[in-house]
């Protein structure tokens, strides 16, 4: 009995921008777990994951005609995903609460100045910073996003969010001083 081999991502991607959903069911049953997988590990929450999935497979539906003959399928799915990932970090707008310790926001303030539940948004001039300042430090600080993931969500270079950061916790520090030598 000959063993039919399996059509790769690609040719089952392009039977399926020519009109055969099959070549869909294949694909997501290839790659679906995988992508759940990806999505999750970057947002650690079962239920925003989802969302995000959904909207994974929404915009390769809505992208099909921009993709090419020969593309890569699996990278040009991930791509969509990581993209649908930092789309969704720039939509939040929640802030969450951060355990403060002496090292947080490298030592802008000491610790007994700080309560256990204070937030970025409590501290001293945090709403006189420019919008990408505050967004660098909630990804940073209540997020916990390294510099080069930090990049990747908002589309910079590292440097860049590092010196964002700096810039922001220096701000912070002269709003601190000001305030300080005005009581």
């Amino acid at each position: 009995m000959e063993k039919k081999t399996p059509l790769s991502d690609e040719s089952l991607m392009w039977k399926y921008v020519n009109g055969d959903y099959e070549a869909f069911e294949s694909l997501y049953q290839r790659h679906s777990k995988k992508v759940f997988g990806y999505i999750f590990l970057k947002v650690q929450n079962l239920e925003e994951s989802s969302e995000i999935f959904q909207t994974v497979f929404r915009k390769l539906h809505a992208s099909l005609d921009k993709y090419k003959e020969g593309l890569l399928f699996l990278p040009w799915l991930f791509t969509i995903a990581k993209h649908a990932i930092i789309d969704n970090k720039r939509k939040e707008k929640r802030i969450l609460t951060y355990q403060f310790s002496t090292e947080t926001i490298e030592n802008y303030a000491d610790s007994s100045s700080l309560s256990d539940d204070q937030t970025l948004s409590n501290i001293d001039g945090y709403d006189k910073l420019k919008t990408n300042e505050k967004e660098v430090l909630e990804l940073k600080y209540n997020e916990e996003y390294n510099f080069k993931e930090i990049a990747e969500i908002l589309g910079y270079s590292a440097d860049n969010a590092r010196k964002i950061s700096s810039r922001a916790i220096n701000k912070l520090k002269q709003f601190r001083k000001k305030r300080m030598t005005n009581e």
